[in-house]
């Protein structure tokens, strides 16, 4: 294969190895093609006696993978192989056999290491016998990964199935095991043409436990963020069919069918029933057929048929079912703050590898299917990967590694792509901007730079350690770079100012004030946009350290251990203006020194927040803020749309369980709080679960390990974590924020190239998890002479909806828009831009035509 995805190199010498002192390779002759499977995956007598019946029963045999969790993939990938190979088997046995895929990672790593069932493998999927239940790499975490990510996911595993197999990639979705479901997933899966999905874990929210299952079995998905988004959905728990007749006799697996079919009539007036038949690893059931059989000749009444998920949707359509608008909000929401690396490495991964496949088209374009990142990225995305809830064995030898791995690879893949763009203009210094808009803002270096590039900064400089120095971009234009203007910035902006009444120290620009109270830990006594009402009620950014004796899924709190605002800190001035304004606080909580650093910069309404914290044993840190707004709903962003939506605001207090209620709600990089005209955008980048609406609560870190033992549900993290979030006042309300590209900015810092000669310095931010700190990556880049211009954007105009990757791929130029407003619906996701970014051109203007909906061109699957 052309991919060289280094996860599978050491698999791959295992393969070889295999080949050379195994058996010999054996040639599979498949049978000829039979007429009936033609069309509908079912032959001419099976759907005769669908007809006659009063029920069908689907049977969708398939065996679940987990990529990470209580073992490495490396292990749980030879048992997905030993499941493939023995669907195999029964398969070969009998044609009416049917099999699902359930995710193409681990059918890629069968690819490899059994090269010699390469032809069995391809005839029964061209056959219809096998069947993907879903085309992505991994089965995602919809509500924590990266939307740029997510759809990378599903486009790479497509392609592969395309290109392997001959086919076309499946029309619907499989979420299994998953822990929970985005609202705004039928959103995306009526934006990529998947029209059915199954759910496979029941949501269990109430006083008791077990709940009754509150969905039927069969129903349209429509998403509360546009209920006129919907998709067709079955939902109940993956593994209950199977269970039901495991290590049992054909009696007692009949009996144990008769049980979950007729608990599943109950919940549908369906002539269909859609029962999954695997369980976590299983071989499928080579006497299937059989019992099919056997069944069927005792009851005509109820047919049981073996198929695929596609057949069964199609049947399932024809039926009168439910509307239902739900959000599937996860029960176990602690795993928000679990291994928080994880998640800040998944929107690292978005931001250096959408940068990478921008510029590269200015430089080489590469073709996003042949970056190794880009696939560590979509193997990163599996729940367990990114809620990180393997075992700390399974999270320090596997899970760790590939989100390392992926951040440094992209990070190596736009280093060097903007080293040589930035050699070839005529400048020592230049800026580039990933984000839609164009942006003007404070900048600051790092390390030692040359007398070239320190004359090249504009005024005002100012000069904040000796290794580091701010100035003012001037404008960087979107999705393009510039060069620094010499000689003083037109209408430069308010300066940044700190000023101390004791120990309350204020950051200020003109635009926006925040007051730290050292006598109160360094917590916000108060906080608001300039001439705009007092935002707080109480101490804000205030981080406390709860109790907490749940395990890695889901917290059982206790009372506060430790609070920042009931203790004293130490506030040092770091930088005092024109440019930046920044304090650092120093407070000892529980014993554990936690370093928090707050920044304003001249012209930015934004408040920046890092904090450098670590757990302490059985607890779970929060950053709380208490609003002073008569607030009724929340705005959140969902990463394909935003939702406003009223949230639970009970304060956490003593035996809160996130077991028992919805503390916690996903969002991806902002959530908006506003009333009366006034409100607060919070933006993190990888800090992703935020209860209430009063009081905000932001889960950062966790450490929970019952007893600490190696098999503990549990998570052992006492390490420091380097996170990052900002707060933005601002008037009126989400809509007139703008928080969508707020946070993009925040998110996307702009990245600073500079140098002469044959090498150049690439500065990616701290946070951006290549290095705990800001040290540039040195690059060499071969000696070209000035060619560039000193200025430049790859888009012209307006586009509708944010643009989230530009990239090559296929050999065509494709761009991924995502929404920009609240309110607004979403664009289609994927459009194509003509006769654009090919190598060694300069991509052309956007035609008008991509502007106006007639004219969007929606990126059609590959044909069978």
């Amino acid at each position: 294969m052309a991919r060289g995805w280094h996860f599978l190199a050491t698999v791959i010498a295992v393969g070889l190895l295999a080949a050379a002192c195994g058996p010999a390779q054996r040639t599979y002759q498949p049978p000829p093609a039979t007429p009936e499977l033609q069309g509908v995956n079912l032959d001419s007598a099976t759907q005769t006696a669908m007809a006659r019946a009063q029920r069908v029963v689907f049977l969708i045999p398939f065996s679940h993978w987990d990529t990470d969790w209580h073992d490495t993939f490396d292990h749980y990938a030879a048992h997905a192989d030993q499941n493939i190979a023995a669907a195999i088997a029964i398969a070969q046995q009998d044609r009416r056999f049917r099999y699902t895929l359930e995710q193409v990672l681990f059918v890629q790593h069968f690819w490899i290491t059994h090269p010699e069932d390469h032809d069995v493998l391809v005839d029964l999927v061209r056959r219809g016998q096998f069947t993907f239940a879903w085309g992505g790499i991994t089965q995602p975490e919809t509500s924590l990964v990266a939307p740029e990510v997510q759809v990378r996911n599903l486009q790479l595993g497509d392609d592969w199935i395309a290109s392997t197999f001959g086919v076309a990639p499946p029309h619907t979705a499989w979420q299994s095991d998953a822990f929970g479901t985005s609202a705004a997933f039928p959103i995306f899966l009526n934006a990529v043409g998947v029209d059915g999905v199954f759910l496979g874990r029941v949501t269990n929210i109430c006083p008791q436990r077990p709940c009754a299952n509150p969905l039927p079995h069969a129903f349209y998905w429509a998403s509360p963020a546009d209920p006129t988004q919907r998709v067709l959905a079955t939902y109940l728990t993956y593994s209950a069919p199977w269970q039901a007749i495991a290590g049992k006799d054909t009696a007692g697996q009949l009996a144990g069918l008769q049980k979950i079919i007729a608990g599943e009539e109950q919940r549908t007036s369906s002539k269909y029933l859609f029962l999954p038949l695997g369980d976590d690893f299983s071989d499928p059931l080579p006497t299937l057929p059989a019992l099919v059989d056997h069944w069927n000749a005792a009851d005509p009444g109820t047919l049981l048929v073996m198929a695929d998920p596609a057949t069964a949707f199609r049947y399932l359509a024809t039926q009168p079912l439910p509307t239902v608008t739900a959000d599937r909000n996860p029960a176990w929401q602690a795993f928000y703050g679990t291994r928080p690396e994880a998640k800040v490495a998944d929107k690292d991964s978005a931001y250096l590898l959408t940068a990478a496949d921008a510029f590269s088209l200015l430089d080489a374009p590469r073709d996003v299917d042949e970056s190794a990142a880009w696939h560590d990225a979509a193997i990163n995305a599996h729940y367990d990967n990114i809620s990180g809830v393997g075992f700390d064995s399974v999270w320090q030898t596997s899970q760790q590694p590939r989100f390392t791995r992926a951040v440094s690879g992209a990070a190596t893949e736009l280093a060097n792509t903007l080293a040589r763009i930035a050699a070839a203009t005529d400048a020592p210094l230049v800026l580039f901007n990933s984000a839609q808009q164009s942006r003007a803002e404070v900048v600051e270096l790092h390390g030692n730079l040359p007398d070239a590039v320190l004359q090249a900064l504009p005024p005002p400089v100012q000069r904040l350690d000796p290794t580091t120095v701010a100035f003012w971009s001037g404008n960087v234009p979107a999705l393009g770079y510039a060069a620094p203007a010499t000689g003083p910035p037109a209408g430069s902006p308010q300066p940044a100012t700190v000023t101390q009444n004791g120990q309350a120290v204020t950051l200020a620009n003109g635009l926006v004030s925040v007051t730290l109270d050292g006598a109160h830990g360094g917590a916000f006594s108060s906080l608001r946009q300039t001439a705009g009402p007092e935002l707080l009620r109480g101490y804000g950014d205030d981080l406390a350290y709860y109790d907490d004796s749940g395990d890695i899924y889901g917290a059982q709190f206790g009372g506060v251990r430790a609070r920042e605002s009931a203790t004293p800190a130490t506030v040092a001035v770091l930088a005092s203006g024109p440019l930046v304004a920044r304090v650092q606080v120093t407070v000892s909580l529980g014993g554990q020194t936690v370093v928090k650093t707050v920044t304003v910069t001249a012209g930015s309404p934004r408040v920046d927040v890092t904090v450098a914290v670590a757990a302490l044993p059985q607890t779970s840190v929060i950053v709380q803020v208490p609003l002073a707004l008569a607030a009724t709903a929340r705005t959140d962003d969902l990463g394909f749309t935003s939702l406003t939506h009223q949230v639970d605001d009970q304060p956490i207090t003593p035996g809160t369980s996130t077991y028992r209620r919805e503390v916690f709600y996903p969002f991806e990089a902002w959530s908006d709080v506003s009333a009366g005209g006034a409100g607060l955008t919070l933006m993190t980048h990888g800090l992703q679960g935020l209860g209430g609406m009063t009081t905000l609560n932001l889960l950062l870190v966790r450490d929970v390990n019952d007893g600490g033992r190696p098999d503990s549900e549990g998570v052992t993290d006492r390490a420091v974590h380097l996170l990052c979030y900002a707060y933005l006042p601002h008037s009126g309300d989400a809509r007139t924020a703008q928080p969508a590209q707020a946070a993009d900015a925040f998110n996307r810092p702009l990245i600073p190239v500079w140098g002469t000669g044959a090498t150049r310095d690439v500065q990616f931010p701290p946070r951006a998890g290549v290095t705990d700190t800001p040290a540039p990556m040195l690059v060499n880049v071969p000696a070209a002479p000035p060619r560039r211009p000193m200025s430049f954007s790859l888009l012209t105009g307006d586009v509708s909806g944010r643009v989230a990757d530009l990239y090559e791929r296929a050999g065509r130029t494709e761009m991924l828009t995502l929404p920009a407003t609240v309110g607004k619906p979403p664009p289609p996701l994927v459009r194509v831009v003509p006769n654009g970014g090919k190598a060694g051109a300069v991509a052309p203007p956007m035609p008008p035509c991509l502007l106006a909906w007639p004219c969007r061109q929606r990126v059609t699957r590959p044909a069978t």
